[in-house]
């Protein structure tokens, strides 16, 4: 889960530079030479790029908190599986442990319920 600070870092982010570029384009329709219309149009367009490397940091910044979270201490090892701290008594495959997926092994029948793979 990510932080809300982050969340709301994004959508705050996200807004203003909706209202920059509605500005931007009420200040296109207004301006009378195609100079000052061609020098928003360049702002626009950087303004675009930058909106859409924000979103690409985003989605790094979420895979690289989920890579971080399989090395955290929010999972612990008991031989012969990881468990999750919160939910001791569940054990975690570790064909999907190795993947990066919380992949939970059936009681009764000791498959792994993602992969379907049949635990030691």
């Amino acid at each position: 889960m990510e932080p809300l600070s982050t969340v709301t870092g994004v959508l705050t982010l996200a807004k203003s530079a909706a209202e920059i570029s509605k500005k931007l384009d009420e200040l296109w329709r207004t301006a009378k030479d195609r100079e000052t219309k061609h020098q928003i149009e360049l702002v626009l367009d950087q303004l675009h790029d930058l909106k859409r490397a924000a979103v690409a940091l985003e989605d790094e910044n979420r895979e690289l908190r989920e890579k971080l979270r399989f090395k955290s201490d929010e999972y612990k090892f008991e031989d012969p599986y990881w468990h999750h701290r919160d939910h001791p008594e569940i054990h975690l495959c570790p064909k999907c442990f190795v993947k990066k997926i919380e992949g939970p092994i059936g009681t009764a029948s000791g498959k792994c319920l993602v992969c379907g793979e049949y635990s030691f």
